[in-house]
Protein backbone atom coordinates (compact mmCIF):
# COMPACT_ATOMS: atom_id res chain seq x y z
CA UNK A 1 0.00 0.00 0.00
CA UNK A 2 1.45 3.31 -0.99
CA UNK A 3 0.37 6.88 -0.53
CA UNK A 4 1.78 10.03 -2.08
CA UNK A 5 0.86 13.43 -0.65
CA UNK A 6 1.69 16.83 -2.10
CA UNK A 7 0.73 20.04 -0.36
CA UNK A 8 0.54 23.63 -1.52
CA UNK A 9 -0.44 26.77 0.37
CA UNK A 10 -2.10 29.86 -1.05
CA UNK A 11 -3.09 33.32 0.20
CA UNK A 12 -6.23 33.48 2.30
CA UNK A 13 -5.21 30.59 4.58
CA UNK A 14 -5.93 28.05 1.82
CA UNK A 15 -4.05 24.76 1.59
CA UNK A 16 -4.39 22.02 -1.01
CA UNK A 17 -3.39 18.40 -0.49
CA UNK A 18 -3.17 16.16 -3.55
CA UNK A 19 -3.61 12.53 -2.56
CA UNK A 20 -2.54 9.58 -4.70
CA UNK A 21 -2.82 5.92 -3.74
CA UNK A 22 -4.65 4.17 -0.94
CA UNK A 23 -6.05 5.78 2.22
CA UNK A 24 -6.32 2.89 4.64
CA UNK A 25 -5.24 1.87 8.13
CA UNK A 26 -1.60 1.84 7.03
CA UNK A 27 -1.59 5.31 5.46
CA UNK A 28 -4.29 7.31 7.28
CA UNK A 29 -1.86 8.46 9.98
CA UNK A 30 0.48 9.95 7.35
CA UNK A 31 -2.47 11.79 5.74
CA UNK A 32 -3.81 13.00 9.09
CA UNK A 33 -0.35 14.20 10.10
CA UNK A 34 -0.11 16.44 7.03
CA UNK A 35 -3.64 17.77 7.52
CA UNK A 36 -2.88 18.53 11.19
CA UNK A 37 0.39 20.26 10.26
CA UNK A 38 -1.27 22.49 7.65
CA UNK A 39 -4.05 23.47 10.05
CA UNK A 40 -1.46 24.15 12.74
CA UNK A 41 0.42 26.35 10.26
CA UNK A 42 -2.71 28.48 9.82
CA UNK A 43 -4.73 26.88 7.02
CA UNK A 44 -8.43 27.38 7.66
CA UNK A 45 -9.64 26.35 4.19
CA UNK A 46 -8.44 22.94 3.11
CA UNK A 47 -8.96 21.38 -0.31
CA UNK A 48 -8.26 17.66 -0.68
CA UNK A 49 -7.75 16.55 -4.30
CA UNK A 50 -8.62 12.84 -4.50
CA UNK A 51 -8.40 12.27 -8.26
CA UNK A 52 -5.46 9.91 -7.69
CA UNK A 53 -7.01 7.94 -4.84
CA UNK A 54 -7.42 4.25 -5.64
CA UNK A 55 -9.03 3.16 -2.36
CA UNK A 56 -10.45 4.72 0.82
CA UNK A 57 -11.03 2.60 3.92
CA UNK A 58 -12.82 3.65 7.11
CA UNK A 59 -9.55 4.94 8.60
CA UNK A 60 -9.25 7.38 5.69
CA UNK A 61 -12.88 8.42 6.08
CA UNK A 62 -12.20 9.16 9.74
CA UNK A 63 -9.47 11.65 8.80
CA UNK A 64 -11.89 13.56 6.56
CA UNK A 65 -14.74 13.57 9.08
CA UNK A 66 -12.61 14.51 12.09
CA UNK A 67 -10.91 17.36 10.30
CA UNK A 68 -13.97 18.82 8.60
CA UNK A 69 -15.71 19.01 11.97
CA UNK A 70 -12.63 20.51 13.62
CA UNK A 71 -12.19 23.13 10.92
CA UNK A 72 -15.87 24.08 10.94
CA UNK A 73 -15.79 24.51 14.72
CA UNK A 74 -13.02 27.11 14.20
CA UNK A 75 -14.76 28.94 11.35
CA UNK A 76 -12.92 27.10 8.57
CA UNK A 77 -13.91 24.29 6.27
CA UNK A 78 -12.74 21.43 4.09
CA UNK A 79 -13.76 20.51 0.55
CA UNK A 80 -12.95 17.62 -1.74
CA UNK A 81 -11.78 18.06 -5.32
CA UNK A 82 -12.77 15.17 -7.57
CA UNK A 83 -12.94 15.82 -11.31
CA UNK A 84 -15.36 12.92 -11.93
CA UNK A 85 -17.83 14.14 -9.31
CA UNK A 86 -21.43 14.09 -10.47
CA UNK A 87 -23.83 16.05 -8.29
CA UNK A 88 -27.09 14.19 -7.60
CA UNK A 89 -28.99 16.59 -9.86
CA UNK A 90 -26.59 15.90 -12.78
CA UNK A 91 -27.77 12.64 -14.29
CA UNK A 92 -26.81 13.51 -17.85
CA UNK A 93 -23.18 12.43 -17.53
CA UNK A 94 -23.78 8.78 -16.61
CA UNK A 95 -22.03 6.77 -13.93
CA UNK A 96 -18.43 7.13 -12.81
CA UNK A 97 -16.40 4.36 -14.42
CA UNK A 98 -13.92 2.44 -12.29
CA UNK A 99 -13.36 3.05 -8.58
CA UNK A 100 -15.34 5.94 -7.12
CA UNK A 101 -13.62 7.16 -3.93
CA UNK A 102 -16.76 9.07 -2.93
CA UNK A 103 -18.84 5.91 -2.78
CA UNK A 104 -17.61 5.02 0.71
CA UNK A 105 -18.88 8.40 2.00
CA UNK A 106 -22.27 7.69 0.37
CA UNK A 107 -22.46 4.21 1.91
CA UNK A 108 -21.73 5.64 5.37
CA UNK A 109 -24.28 8.45 4.97
CA UNK A 110 -21.58 11.13 5.18
CA UNK A 111 -21.90 12.71 1.74
CA UNK A 112 -23.90 15.67 3.01
CA UNK A 113 -21.17 16.52 5.51
CA UNK A 114 -18.70 17.11 2.68
CA UNK A 115 -18.47 19.82 0.08
CA UNK A 116 -17.28 18.52 -3.29
CA UNK A 117 -16.21 20.27 -6.46
CA UNK A 118 -14.91 19.10 -9.82
CA UNK A 119 -12.14 21.70 -9.80
CA UNK A 120 -10.16 23.51 -7.11
CA UNK A 121 -12.00 26.70 -7.95
CA UNK A 122 -15.42 25.06 -7.64
CA UNK A 123 -14.49 23.38 -4.36
CA UNK A 124 -13.04 26.59 -2.91
CA UNK A 125 -16.20 28.51 -3.85
CA UNK A 126 -18.24 26.02 -1.79
CA UNK A 127 -16.27 26.77 1.38
CA UNK A 128 -16.02 30.51 0.88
Amino acid sequence: MSLTLKDETFPGNVAVITVEGELDANTAEQFDGLVTKLIGDGASKLLIDIDGVTYIASAGVGVFVGNVQGLQAKGGDLAIVYSKYQPPEDTSTGLVEGYNPLEVFDMLGLSELLKIGRTREEALAKIG
